[in-house]
């Protein structure tokens, strides 16, 4: 309701400023009820990842490295927790036999691509293959990837 008034009143703007036609909304009745369907799918099939002392340590030591996602001069720590955490975790669950596709997903290319690519930097490129760990940029690619 609050997305529709917001995108009623960009429009009135678009309008007082000459843009023709009208803004159809019917379409996003119900969407709340269709996105929450979604999340809770998504849901059931995540695995929360427990906090493990390594990974702080291997996370510090990708910051100093620089490998990916850190750069010199960038504050990386953060990052870099959630890919070691990601690592830790796929690397658990193939341990334990899990053959199902795993996927990173973030649309933050720039940490992840090589510049003026879409194929990942080497190096973490590297690190997703030791624990056949896939790179999805969008929700939609994770969905595909996962074969959902």
């Amino acid at each position: 309701m609050r997305f529709r008034a917001q995108a009623q009143r960009i429009h009135d703007v678009a309008t007082a400023f000459g843009a023709l036609g009208a803004l159809p909304t019917s379409h996003l009745h119900g969407h709340v009820t269709r996105a929450r369907l979604v999340l809770d799918r998504w849901e059931t099939i995540a695995w929360k990842v427990p906090s493990n002392p390594g990974v702080a340590g291997r996370a510090f030591a990708r910051v100093n490295a620089p490998r990916t996602p850190a750069r010199r001069g960038k504050e990386s720590m953060k990052d870099c927790v959630v890919v070691e955490s990601y690592l830790e975790a796929a690397q658990q669950l193939r341990s334990a036999g899990l053959t199902a596709p795993i996927v990173f997903a973030s649309s933050n290319t720039k940490e992840y691509y090589a510049p003026n690519t879409s194929h990942l930097q080497p190096d973490i490129g590297a690190d997703f293959g030791t624990v056949a760990m896939e790179y999805a940029p969008t929700f939609g690619a994770a969905n595909h990837l996962l074969h959902l």
